[in-house]
């Protein structure tokens, strides 16, 4: 792969992370969003649950961010170690943003 096309790609990873960065959100403001629906005694039955798919959600989010720095630092220091790095934690994101969506999904039964 030449120079060039590892700077497109790095460009393109810088793009993807932060989308699927503010997917991620949207996702956490969501989880965030139905635990407040709770009252006060809900909230402490469903606590655990919540912070599990807060945390996973945080995660995706923070792996995103790490991705579009690694296409950002990737382009500027040189694209060896940067493009391998942020494809890892990209790809990791997008892992965490199914687990999180296979359990909504389970959680409708």
């Amino acid at each position: 792969m030449s120079l060039e096309d590892k700077k497109n790609v790095l460009a393109q990873l810088f793009a993807g992370g932060t989308a699927l960065a503010g997917l991620v959100l949207v996702f956490l403001g969501s989880i965030l969003a139905s635990f407040e629906g709770f009252d006060t005694e809900g909230q402490s039955v469903v606590r655990s649950k919540y912070r599990r798919r807060a945390s996973m959600a945080f995660a995706g989010f923070v792996f995103a961010l790490l991705a579009a720095a690694s296409g950002l630092v990737g382009m500027i220091v040189g694209p060896d170690l940067w493009l391998t790095a942020g494809i890892l934690m990209l790809s990791f994101s997008g892992l965490l943003l199914v687990v999180m969506a296979t359990q909504s999904l389970l959680d409708l039964r």
